[in-house]
């Protein structure tokens, strides 16, 4: 009888809300952020950047998706690079 509802919650509950992106010159987005495994960017910017190369690697349409967006936003946007990391010792 509660089928559809009950499926409804289960997918809301798996659902990330982000608010608008802190954009300061503290914000988390434009902070040093380190090479590590992230499947979603963080809801303040954090993690981004290794969520934008974990997508590159995982899911290539779907980035390159990303990036036609931004370059029909940005019509002076080249593309996204990420640089080697040193590891750590």
């Amino acid at each position: 009888m509660f089928v559809q509802p009950e499926e409804l919650r289960r997918i809301l509950s798996t659902v990330d809300q982000y608010h608008t992106l802190d954009v300061s010159s503290r914000a988390p987005v434009k902070l040093p952020q380190p090479m590590k495994p992230a499947f979603l960017p963080g809801i303040d910017g954090g993690d981004m950047i290794p969520y934008l190369y974990f997508l590159r690697e995982s899911n290539p349409d779907r980035f390159e998706s990303i990036i036609d967006t931004l370059k029909t936003a940005f019509p002076d946007f080249i593309g996204l690079s990420f640089p080697p990391v040193a590891a750590a010792l």
